[in-house]
């Protein structure tokens, strides 16, 4: 098991934000898990922003991903994740797989 919170920001820039520019301080949290034989890990996680100049926001967010090692060069990926933001919520998912090389 490992554990970990982190301090974030972030600035956005671009022409469709108000002012041009966005800044948001921040915090992430979560925590890791592997299995015996170190072929399952599992990752589950929290991230909070507020941007607080320029555009303002609030960006709330809750996931997990899932790996499964098949061999040396190749991982089978689960994630999902809740998100919020303008009000707006809405689930984002999706499934890969990784292959090295």
């Amino acid at each position: 098991l490992h554990v970990y919170g982190l301090a974030t920001a972030t600035i956005d820039a671009g022409p469709g934000l108000s002012k041009d520019v966005s800044l948001g301080p921040g915090a992430r949290g979560g925590f890791y898990l592997r299995g015996p034989d170190d072929r399952f890990k599992s990752h589950f996680y929290a991230d909070f922003k507020a941007y607080v100049a320029g555009d303002r926001s609030l960006l709330l967010r809750a996931g997990t991903e899932q790996r499964l090692t098949l061999s040396r060069n190749t991982a089978l990926i689960l994630d999902g994740s809740y998100n919020r933001t303008e009000g707006q919520a809405y689930l984002q998912g999706g499934l890969s797989l990784q292959l090295h090389f």
